[in-house]
């Protein structure tokens, strides 16, 4: 099973999931966003959601604690699902 979330209030909100899935195994991850996705004027200008400016984005990773970070600006789709598989085939 696969859980998209993003944990807008970090590591507690991280811990009720957590409590929600007790005795479930389970792995973090983080997809680190692409950062010129998130530019003034792209179609993930952020900035322009109501109230988002006064959340800090970092806030959603206050806390949190994933077994894998993957992504960032030189990652591609296939890179990124490679070391998942690799992590779970590892851990598993």
């Amino acid at each position: 099973m696969i859980i998209d979330e993003v944990f807008m209030g970090g590591g507690s909100a991280q811990e009720r999931l957590a409590a929600a899935l007790s005795g479930v195994p389970v792995c973090g991850w983080e997809f680190s966003a692409i950062p010129t996705l998130s530019r003034p004027g792209s179609v993930l200008d952020w900035t322009g959601w109501l109230g988002w400016p006064a959340f800090k984005p970092g806030r959603v990773h206050e806390g949190v604690v994933y077994d894998l970070v993957v992504g960032g600006a030189a990652a591609n789709a296939a890179d990124c699902a490679s070391a998942v598989a690799s992590h779970l085939t590892l851990k598993g």
